[in-house]
């Protein structure tokens, strides 16, 4: 065994990882950049959990693979931080999905992870970037039963939890963890120092008003309802641009066939939209994700499920000072309110869409207000902020 070095402890991150095209991927990927920009000195290495790739796929950050359906992967990767004397904090990226375990109509609990923390002898912050409060309908009632109470051991068993806002605080007090173990840290996001009007020209979009939408593209995030509210705003406001911006998520795949965007396609066509919305089919790095942002006039996030409580989409989006209409879920609900966004009254209703997108239009000072207000939040939700209250949690875990 080698001696513990002081001036280099380090943290492992047990997520996915890059080239993962996934949200928690990238998350993990900007936490550890900015972290090392920081405090160099406290190093940041990362246990990916993967379904297929090797471990010489990744970059010199990850020191080891968890094959996501190999339980004994888990113990293994458990034995293998244990062994570093360096390692002195482990941080837990928690999403359903993410982990392998008992399967419920299709849907994995997520049990393997508690192989891995019932062999591990460090430390752990877990950062729960997904907390429900129930399930959304009766056919979710097993799945949601039995991963609520995997849940509540991975976060029973764990030093210190991050809820990403405080509705999923709340919801995680509800689960029996106590308040003060718990900490809120906002979705971190991205300066990016390019005007909005160059932005525009470099995607040709310089003569369009741009309403957009970025991330892969799937059912759950509802852009067939904003296709279908565009008329009245197209009928008025000829120059409007709804830009889909992403490729679709593998979720949506049926072999090669991609049904969902062919079905946005179609639904473009039957109401003769063609020169109103633009599908950008790629995954989009973060460079050019956020170009997209900051060439947008608004930004939308029309999702279904009221009961997510982070997107990274939206934390994007306010974090360039955009302004954003959004479905009522929970996420939307506690960081556009008292005026730092648009939040609609209900959802999948292409009607209140329009009205939600016409107001806007029609009254620029409603635009000027939104950016005005969410400017204070902008600044706590930089990542430099964000990772400097990550380290500050880490450290206060190492004896």
């Amino acid at each position: 065994m080698k001696e513990i070095d002081k001036s280099s402890a380090e943290v492992y991150n047990l997520s996915t990882f890059r080239p993962e095209q996934c949200g928690i991927a990238s998350w993990t990927e900007d936490k550890i950049n900015y972290s090392h920009g920081i405090d160099p000195s406290f190093r940041n290495r990362v246990v990916a959990v993967n379904g297929f790739r090797n471990k010489n796929e990744y970059s010199d950050f990850v020191d080891f693979c968890i094959d996501r359906d190999n339980l004994s992967d888990y113990k293994a990767a458990a034995k293998f931080i244990n062994n570093d004397p360096n390692a002195r904090v482990v941080g837990i990226q928690h999403e359903f999905g993410i982990f392998g375990g008992k399967e419920i109509n299709g849907k994995r609990t997520g049990d393997y992870l508690l192989e891995f923390i019932n062999h591990l002898k460090k430390p752990i912050v877990t950062t729960c970037h997904t907390a429900l409060d129930a399930p959304i309908n009766e056919k979710e009632i097993s799945i949601f039963n039995e991963r609520k109470k995997v849940l509540k051991e991975i976060l029973y068993k764990s030093d210190k939890v991050i809820a990403i806002s405080n509705t999923a605080k709340e919801i995680l007090i509800k689960y029996g963890i106590k308040a003060e173990k718990i900490e809120v840290i906002l979705h971190g996001t991205h300066k990016f120092n390019e005007l909005p009007k160059h932005s525009k020209k470099i995607l040709g979009l310089e003569k369009k008003f741009v309403m957009s939408m970025v991330g892969l593209v799937r059912q759950k995030r509802g852009i067939e309802y904003v296709i279908k509210s565009l008329p009245p705003v197209i009928e008025k406001y000829p120059n409007f641009l709804f830009v889909i911006s992403g490729k679709t998520h593998p979720k949506e795949f049926i072999g090669d066939k991609e049904p969902y965007r062919n079905f946005l396609k179609s639904e473009v066509s039957k109401l003769k939209l063609e020169n109103n919305v633009l599908f950008v089919n790629r995954y989009l790095p973060l460079n050019s994700l956020l170009r997209y942002i900051q060439a947008s006039d608004l930004c939308i996030t029309p999702y279904t499920d009221p009961r997510q409580t982070s997107s990274g989409v939206l934390s994007y989006s306010i974090g360039l000072g955009k302004p954003v209409i959004s479905t009522p879920f929970n996420y939307a609900k506690e960081l556009l309110s008292d005026g730092k966004g648009v939040i609609l009254p209900d959802f999948n209703n292409p009607d209140s869409m329009s009205k939600a997108i016409l107001n806007l239009l029609n009254n620029p000072e409603k635009i000027q207000s939104i950016k005005e207000k969410i400017a204070p939040l902008k600044e706590d939700m930089l990542w430099e902020n964000v990772a400097k209250k990550y380290i500050k949690i880490e450290k206060s875990l190492i004896s």
